[in-house]
């Protein structure tokens, strides 16, 4: 019986993909310039880049308040991080 051992095995879900802006585990606080579409449901907006196309991004819990009556066609700035290839909206300003 002494020589038996316990193993656990760890699953870490934390940002390690090389797409997740991550810097040393830290995520990278990303900037963009953008005109805001609309809501694509309680989740997601859907905006247009600097290139006139059409891109989708999720709003985190924090961020939801502001696109609540946001006009569309308004110009803001978001500011995302990317998390399994996922534009993820931390806050937005508007321009």
């Amino acid at each position: 019986m002494a020589d038996q051992k316990v193993t656990t095995e760890v699953i870490w879900d934390g940002p390690v993909s090389e797409d997740s802006g991550s810097t040393e585990g830290k995520l990278n606080v990303m900037e963009q310039s953008v005109t805001y579409v609309g809501l694509q449901d309680v989740n997601s907006i859907e905006i247009k880049n600097d290139q006139d196309e059409a891109e989708a991004m999720r709003l985190s819990e924090v961020a939801k308040p502001f696109f609540e009556e946001l006009e569309e066609g308004a110009k803001i700035t978001v500011f995302y991080v990317l998390k399994d290839g996922q534009k993820i909206i931390q806050t937005a300003t508007r321009e």
